[in-house]
Order: C-alpha cells, then structure tokens, then sequence
C-alpha cells in the first residue's frame, strides 16, 4: 500500500511552472456561467515563492486525511513571469472530470506547461466537487445532477459491460450497438455534455481574448494560436474533448483520458486526429469513437489501470478505500505513460512535427491506430 505523498512528483520538463487564475463570465440559455480557469505555463525560475497550495478548505473538507491533501506540496508558482525562451508557446485546453475540480490533474498540466506548452484547466460551476473563484467566492457540486445514478442504472451498466467481454472482439457492429445503449442510459450525463462543451468554446474565445489583450494579462501576444488549440480532458472532461473537436474548427486535435462518449450525438465523425487513453473496458464501450473517425484515430489500452489513477490521485489517494479506483500500476510509470503519450500526440498534431508512437513500448499496452488516407 501506498502513504498519501507529501509532494507531487516534479515536471518532467525542464521549464518552472507558473501557475495564475482568472475568470469569464457567459451567458447559456437562461444561466449565467461564471467559468474559473487555471493557467499553467513555461517560465524560468521560481522567483523564490513558495509553490501554489494543492486545493482549498472547502474543496476537501476537514477531517485528517483530507487535511493532509491540502497540505500536499506542488511544483507550480503563483503568477510567475512567463519564460522569456519562446515568443509564444502553443495552447491546450484541459477539462476535469464530473464531480472534479481544476486542479485534478495538476501533474499532468504541470508536465505539459514545463514542456513549453500553455494549459488553460477549465472550471464547471455546479459540475465540479467546488470551485473558488479569485474572489473567495466558493461554488459546490450540486448532486442533483448524478441524482439518476441509481444503484439499478449502475447494475444494468454493468451487465452491459459483461455483454462486451463475451463477445467476439472482431464484432465492432455489435460493440458499437452495445456501446450506444450503455450511453444511453447514462441520462443525467447525456443532459450536460452541450453545457461543457459550450464552457470549452467559450475558455477557447476567452483564450483569444488573452492573447489579443482585450483582456489585460500576461499572455498578451504570447499563445500560439495560428496553428490551433488542443483538447485534453479525463472522464467526463474527455468527453467533453470529444464533442468539442467536432464541433469547432478551432479545435484541431483531442486526447480523451478514460472517459465515455455521452451526449446526442454517440459515435459520429470527429474529422480530427484523436487519441483515447483509457482501462480495458473503454476500448469495448467506445469503439465507436475510433471506428468512426475518418482521420487519424489511435486507442491505448492500459491493463491494470482504474479509473481515478489518471489523475493526481494516483499519488495523493493512496488509502484502502481508494485501492479500487486507482489500479496497480507502479504510479510514477504509469504517470510517465500518460505525458509521454501526450506530449508525442501534440508534437505531432499541435507542433506538426513528423513524429509516430509505434516505438513507445510501455508494459501491459494495447495500441491501436487507424491512419487516414492521403
């Protein structure tokens, strides 16, 4: 077993993490969407501060475990000067998963940001477990959108999956049909994924904003956008990657970390390369993603993995109770895993640079590809 870390792995790459938060504000139907983003982004030294705090009181509450995620250290830096290395440094949008925060996958970011790449981590009021807004404003998660999550929703989910594994795994029709009636119903869900994908368009002009200096910031002139943006998300935040890609040009690559594919429109064309990260399962109840792709498509399996390890909690959760959410990978590879992945994915889709993934060799993987023709 595991301890619960005192510090988060450090960045892989080679610049310091500045970390800074803002907001925006739009209007969706007849809501007003008060939308929290945290930027992760290259610079070149610490300027002696002390590292960002992982969360926040009311994101975990009070008792003794959670007291010591709160005191976990990081290796971000509150509003740092961005590097002066590069004139500009291309952009990923990254979404958390449902009942998460922005800070979920802060190594992940991390990793990206000291790579030389910018990520703007996108806050879901109502959505996530609780978002505090630059001004102290706290908004929590509001149960009733899981309230349709019974425990006879769950049981038919899983004689759905169970369906899956008996089947023959050259039947893709018959995966795909499975797969859409396991989507379905998922209703309480399938009833958000517009909102959140709406959110990623907004974080996407607001980002144009940034770089344009309508809104006054650091980042004036300095975001790569004339190549476009990348998409990154886990759970239901990879969702939300796969319907954003579809629907805006702006988009030009996503990556979808062990989430489903929810909403109206189940198993349509990105027309984007894309890549899934993902358990033994989600190859079988997200075929259709793949399959349906009339661009670059690619597909990781990662045997012995669960759900929650894609995320900081691989290292900060560490206690009996969260044994069966995060897998048994060794956690400092699997964490290799899923930046090397990415950063391979983005060079090439993002960066445009002639590289493949063919020669990544990790341990218990199932890779697929699904090149488009020229």
């Amino acid at each position: 077993m595991f301890e619960n870390v005192k510090e988060l792995p450090k960045p892989l790459g080679s610049y310091v993490v500045g970390i800074t938060q803002t907001e925006f504000t739009y209007n969706y139907k007849d809501e007003q969407r008060d939308i929290s983003v945290f930027i992760y982004y290259p610079a070149d030294n610490s300027e002696d501060k002390e590292s960002y705090p992982y969360g926040f009181p009311e994101l975990f509450g009070n008792n003794k475990d959670n007291d010591s995620i709160l005191k976990t250290k990081t290796h971000c830096y509150l509003d740092l000067k961005i590097s002066r290395n590069q004139k500009d440094y291309p952009v990923i949008i990254y979404n958390h998963g449902y009942g998460c925060f922005e800070m979920i996958n802060t190594i992940l970011c991390s990793d990206l940001a000291s790579c030389g790449y910018i990520v703007v981590s996108v806050g879901h009021p109502e959505d996530s477990t609780a978002t505090r807004y630059p001004d102290g404003r706290i908004v929590k998660f509001n149960p009733k959108y899981s309230e349709e999550m019974t425990k006879e929703t769950m049981s038919l989910l899983e004689t759905k999956i169970k369906e899956m594994r008996s089947l023959d795994n050259s039947d893709d029709e018959k995966f795909i049909e499975l797969g859409r009636k396991f989507f379905e119903l998922q209703g309480c869900y399938n009833k958000r994924i517009d909102i959140w994908v709406k959110d990623t368009i907004k974080t996407a002009d607001f980002v144009e904003k940034l770089n344009s200096g309508e809104e006054i910031n650091m980042f004036k002139g300095k975001l790569r956008l004339d190549k476009g943006i990348a998409l990154t998300g886990h759970s239901y935040g990879g969702s939300t990657s796969i319907q954003a890609c579809h629907d805006d040009e702006r988009f030009v690559c996503g990556i979808n970390i062990d989430g489903g594919n929810f909403g109206d429109n189940y198993g349509q064309n990105i027309k984007k390369p894309f890549l899934t990260i993902g358990n033994p399962n989600l190859w079988n109840i997200n075929r259709a993603v793949f399959i349906n792709n009339s661009a670059d498509a690619y597909h990781l399996t990662v045997q012995n993995a669960m759900h929650m390890g894609f995320t900081d909690y691989l290292f900060i959760g560490r206690d009996v109770e969260n044994e069966d959410r995060l897998g048994d990978r060794e956690p400092f590879n699997f964490r290799e895993l899923v930046t090397t992945y990415h950063l391979r994915f983005f060079e090439k889709y993002l960066l445009k640079k002639d590289n493949k993934f063919d020669d990544l060799k990790y341990e218990d993987t199932r890779f697929y590809k699904k090149i488009a023709e020229k």
